[in-house]
């Protein structure tokens, strides 16, 4: 919201300047983003008077202009509006414009041209690049005065972002009652004459009006104005305010319109009334909409009503969507010379997210939608029924004012002790209640022998003062935030003993980061179509949770999985021309999940839980001369997560179900031991399975652009908080013993579940204590062997802590190990 300094200045009795009224606004809460001029610098810019016009010889679209600026000038000019008499912004040889633009004597198709004449545009006043600026009403002696001066361009203009609790402050008057309770000023009313209730006149026929929905419309006054002069022009006084708050110039209705609302935050609505559809039985409705309704609005755009969306409607459907916009059926032209005004107190649950919802931002809405006065629409409505009378005259009708439910007035406990204790610092009981005269809130005492308190009643125009912590937040805005003393916090500070046994969200990203990895932090919110690719049969079904109002049509649902949001970052990243990358996140994802309840970390009914994901691509090493180039492949990224997690107990099995995986380079992240957790989203493949990992299907990589499957893995993170103490041992004192055997196996069994069963039984073996590692070390296809099968070379480690072993005992054990594999697995020892 944009405001002058001399509009603000006719509400408030302030000697501040405006950089001191900015300093003052900004430590109440209302922060000034920046001030400016009504225009940015220029120079040599003067006041000209267009004498006489005659056609450019050489060109039938120029013409040219004899221009008194204190002498006559000879300036040729290409707009359309140049007419004899015409005041106009002259710009002089040796001018400076916005966007260093350079003005000098020129020949243009053979005739020299002394200057240029201005539109609004290029002297930065607005966008307005329609015609050459055209001054009316200007007194003659001005000529060749600097234009700054006369259209008084130096006026300093405040830029406010107001907070979207503060509705009350989008007005002049709002802000103006901030700077006056923060400065303790008195307050002014430039528009009383305006206030007063006129006698109307009883012969202009009042139309049937009713509620029909009180949770849409709260109050609805409404009045009508016959006979009215609508081609009159806006004064000059509104068309300077309407220009100092951004706003263009319209219609003098529309422009009075406007001006209230700026002035007072009211958002009116004039409706042509003649244009109004109405019988004896029925009038205008206040109502939801129909679902099979459809208006045409003022921006030439057709909206399809839904019963979500309020309206107010003749015999003839919808005239104006409530709060946002009015209807072209019933706008008011030139032509139009009976009016009926609306002012209404919209809820703001009913405005809310509406004007989003069909695509049409209005500062109507902007304002209903944070709430706006209940009590003054009756008041409202005279000032501006009052206002247009001045200035298109009419007779006044009687106005309407119906109330089908008023917000309750709040009583909010407001007590002493407590205010002291948030704030840090002593007040006194009457500072307070200064404070609260000032911002027109009422009170009460309430009789307590342990504390002072009062009963405080916030103003209508208040909605965001709901509880006790509001009311200290007033006193200390108005006391001032830079007024608080810094004073060093005094406890007994106990650090936080960090278990040895847990694995930290930090410990974790230092491993990944370590191993060259770069962390991400994405939005919660992804897009459904791209998600969809991710989920596979995860899940019994594929729902997302929606948002209603998403920031982007890309960004609809919210995240089941991070590797969309990994995949969406690498994408950026081929597209800028990078080779090699590794990220990775750990963040929540957002689940559907009827068994989670509420907590400080989560929300009934929605699973939140944490996930590490991480993603490779690209080449296995940074460009080098020691090391060929490769890319990376699923075994590099297998020693990633060992590296990451440090555990010893889990396990990697066949991904048989995650069809987004490629099938022969991925597999699931299995921990047997693993107590099931009801908030692990892995648990509908099978509650022992906390992960996965592996190389996007080539399909889906394909389908995505890019070149080159990526390596991915997915895990829950809840599962690897506990880790493994290292424990010590003995050194040995003897040498080591090493034996290989070679199986020869159908080319579908898997060398990993061997080793593990060996290793897990190993303790039924005789001497299965020496047994210290087996492990493979060579797989072989090929020659001496047919086409199911191949050759896993296993190296079986044996070592005794205190004595050298003997042969007999190693060949017992190796017999041992071939027996339990052969009989447990289609598998023959290889000669």
């Amino acid at each position: 919201m944009i405001i002058s300094e001399s509009w603000l200045k006719t509400w408030v009795n302030s000697n501040l300047s405006a950089t001191e009224i900015a300093e003052v606004l900004t430590m109440s809460g209302i922060e000034v983003d920046s001030i400016k001029t009504m225009a940015p610098e220029f120079s040599n810019v003067v006041l000209g008077k267009i004498l006489n016009i005659r056609k450019h010889p050489n060109a039938d679209r120029l013409n040219i202009c004899t221009v008194f600026t204190g002498e006559e000038l000879e300036i040729i000019c290409g707009a359309k509006n140049v007419s004899k008499n015409m005041f106009v912004a002259c710009a002089l040889s040796g001018a400076k414009l916005p966007g260093k633009i350079s003005i000098k004597k020129t020949k243009m198709r053979g005739v020299l041209s002394n200057g240029m004449l201005c539109s609004e545009q290029e002297l930065g006043i607005s966008n307005d690049s329609e015609g050459i600026m055209e001054l009316k009403q200007i007194n003659e002696n001005l000529i060749g005065k600097n234009i700054r001066e006369i259209l008084n361009l130096d006026e300093k203009i405040l830029d406010l972002k107001i907070t979207p609790n503060r509705g009350d402050c989008l007005s002049v008057r709002g802000v103006a009652r901030e700077l006056a309770a923060s400065t303790k000023s008195k307050m002014k009313n430039p528009i009383e004459e305006f206030e007063k209730n006129n006698n109307f006149n009883s012969a202009v026929a009042c139309p049937k009006i009713s509620i029909k929905n009180q949770d849409l419309c709260g109050r609805f006054s409404a009045r009508v104005i016959t006979n009215v002069n609508s081609k009159v022009k806006t004064p000059d006084w509104i068309v300077t305010k309407l220009k100092q708050a951004g706003q263009k110039q319209i219609s003098v209705l529309v422009d009075i319109s406007n001006y209230i609302m700026l002035e007072l935050g009211r958002p009116s609505h004039i409706f042509d009334y003649d244009c109004i559809s109405r019988n004896s039985y029925k009038s205008i409705e206040v109502r939801w909409a129909n679902s099979d309704e459809n208006i045409e609005l003022l921006n030439s755009e057709t909206v399809k009503c839904s019963n979500s969306i309020g309206v107010i409607a003749d015999c003839d459907g919808p005239i104006a969507i409530a709060g946002i916009m009015g209807g072209q059926r019933t706008s008011v032209s030139k032509y139009t010379k009976n009016i009926l005004i609306e002012t209404a107190f919209w809820w703001p649950d009913a405005i809310r997210g509406k004007a989003q919802q069909i695509k049409i931002l209005t500062d109507a809405a902007h304002r209903f939608e944070r709430g706006v006065d209940f009590e003054s629409t009756l008041k409202d409505l005279e000032i501006i029924s009052n206002l247009i009378i001045s200035v298109c005259g009419g007779e006044l009708g009687k106005p309407i004012d119906l109330i089908s439910k008023s917000p309750t007035a709040k009583k909010i406990l407001f007590r002493k002790s407590r205010c002291e204790k948030v704030l840090g610092i002593k007040v006194s009981l009457d500072q307070v209640q200064k404070i609260f005269d000032d911002l027109k809130m009422s009170y009460q005492k309430v009789d307590d022998s342990n504390d002072q308190c009062l009963n405080v009643t916030p103003p209508t125009y208040r909605f965001d003062i709901q509880i006790e912590e509001d009311l200290i937040e007033e006193v200390i805005r108005i006391i001032g935030y830079d007024n608080i003393p810094s004073v060093s916090p005094i406890s007994n500070l106990t650090p936080k003993a960090l278990s040895e046994n847990a694995l930290s969200f930090q410990d974790i990203k230092d491993n990944m980061v370590n191993q060259d990895f770069f962390e991400v932090i994405n939005y919660g919110f992804v897009d459904k179509n791209l998600s969809n690719k991710f989920i596979s049969k995860r899940g019994e079904d594929n729902r997302h949770i929606e948002l209603i109002n998403p920031i982007s049509s890309n960004m609809t649902v919210m995240r089941k999985s991070l590797i969309p949001s990994l995949i969406e970052v690498l994408r950026n990243n081929i597209n800028h021309q990078q080779k090699r990358i590794r990220i990775f996140e750990l963040a929540r994802v957002f689940l559907d999940n009827e068994e989670c309840i509420a907590s400080t970390t989560s929300t009934k009914g929605i699973n939140q839980p944490y996930l590490l994901s991480a993603l490779v691509y690209g080449s296995a090493f940074s460009e080098q001369w020691g090391v060929n180039e490769r890319d990376v492949d699923f075994f590099d990224m297998k020693k990633i997560f060992e590296n990451t997690i440090l555990s010893t107990k889990l396990e990697f099995q066949n991904s048989y179900n995650l069809d987004f995986l490629h099938p022969g380079r991925s597999a699931m992240v299995v921990d047997p031991d693993y107590k099931k957790d009801r908030y692990n989203p892995f648990n509908l493949i099978n509650e022992n399975v906390l992960g996965f990992i592996g190389e996007i299907h080539p399909i889906i990589s394909s389908s995505l652009n890019i070149s080159k499957p990526p390596i991915v893995f997915e895990i829950y993170v809840s599962s690897l908080i506990d880790k493994t103490l290292p424990k010590h041992s003995m050194i040995p004192r003897v040498p080591s013993v090493r034996r290989d055997l070679a199986f020869v196996v159908p080319k579908q069994i898997n060398a990993g579940s061997i080793e593990k069963y060996v290793l897990k039984n190993k303790n039924q073996f005789e001497f299965g204590e020496i047994l210290k590692q087996f492990s493979l070390f060579d797989v072989y296809t090929g020659s001496g062997l047919n086409e199911t099968q191949k050759s896993l070379a296993f190296m079986v480690l044996m070592q005794d802590t205190e004595k050298t072993l003997e042969d007999k005992l190693v060949q017992s054990l190796i017999e041992e190990i071939v027996k339990i594999v052969t009989a447990n697995f289609p598998a023959e020892l290889r000669s």
